[in-house]
């Protein structure tokens, strides 16, 4: 939980964002990645108040408009507590941006809840 509501009783707030590259047998579609961001959220008892998404937008940019949009509400409106995914390559496929982002996300006080671990630790790993 986060300095926002650590100390009070609200529930806190998330948003998810989901990514495809683009829609094939065998990828991980939408529709499965929505489910399993509200099942994440579920069960950290986050309160769902956002959904981003990028569809046919590659990972190997973070320029893609729904990700754009996700930076811009945590660090301007700042309403957000956790950002939930399936993991961290639907944010970015790039050691570099992984960092920018796990950086961002620390300044605006935003935890990021996967099905496996938080971005940080991916990134960390991977150096």
């Amino acid at each position: 939980m986060n300095q926002r509501t650590e100390n009070s009783n609200q529930q806190p707030r998330a948003v998810m964002y989901c990514r495809v590259a683009r829609l094939e047998p065998g990828s991980v579609a939408i529709e499965q990645q929505r489910q399993a961001c509200e099942d994440i959220a579920r069960s950290q008892g986050l309160k769902l108040v956002g959904n981003y998404e990028d569809v046919g937008q590659s990972g190997a940019t973070i320029a893609r408009p729904g990700l754009l949009a996700l930076l811009t509400r945590i660090t301007a409106d700042q309403d957000v507590d956790w950002v939930v995914a399936v993991d961290g390559a639907r944010l970015t496929r790039k050691l570099g941006d992984g960092a920018t982002l796990a950086a961002v996300f620390r300044q605006a006080g935003v935890g990021l809840a996967t099905t496996r671990r938080d971005l940080e630790a991916e990134v960390l790993e991977s150096a």
